[in-house]
């Protein structure tokens, strides 16, 4: 029991160390699509990680920022709220955990296939209804259940494999990572 404790303690405090930025510029969100708003969040993760890295004299360059923060989910991947998303959290009919509503987990780093790769056999996703023009299993984003917002969850995304582990092609969501 103490060992539970001592976790929920850990948790705590974490949960409370843990600083969310929000953007909510509406003349610059409204409407865009994902592939825009990726854009938008490498365009502040250049400017934030100069801020926040002050020991260097310099501008990093661009090849050097994506080296840098390889591993930091802080500078990988946004959570976008939408209307979609407003809406399942405030009709969410169960208030058991699992069904508190979605929001959408975007990873920076994902790219369109080149179609050259993307032709090849084993990319072939035949039958998948195109999202953002993207037919590919993975489209750089997944709805994830709002409860998953902890320091834990935050802490397991930075690492590729839980990704692709935990990966569910939208408009299914994530209820595990």
């Amino acid at each position: 029991m103490e060992g539970l404790l001592g976790n929920l303690a850990i948790d705590k405090k974490a949960d409370e160390a843990l600083e969310w930025t929000f953007i909510s510029d509406s003349s610059t969100l409204d409407g865009a699509t994902i592939p825009e708003r990726r854009t938008i969040f490498k365009d502040w993760k250049k400017e934030k990680f100069s801020l926040e890295n002050l020991y260097t004299t310099l501008p990093s360059p661009d090849y050097l920022i994506p080296l840098s923060t390889a591993m930091t989910p802080l500078y990988r991947f946004f959570i976008q709220v939408d209307e979609a998303s407003l809406r399942s959290l405030i009709e969410a009919k169960c208030p058991d955990h699992c069904h508190t509503g979605e929001v959408n987990l975007v990873d920076t780093y994902w790219e369109l296939m080149p179609e050259d790769l993307a032709a090849l056999e084993d990319y072939v996703d035949e039958g998948l209804e195109a999202i953002d023009g993207c037919t590919q299993e993975d489209v750089g984003w997944m709805k994830i259940a709002s409860w998953m917002l902890c320091p834990d969850f935050y802490a397991r995304i930075g690492n590729d494999e839980d990704w692709w582990r935990n990966y569910v092609r939208p408009p299914e969501t994530c209820y595990v990572f």
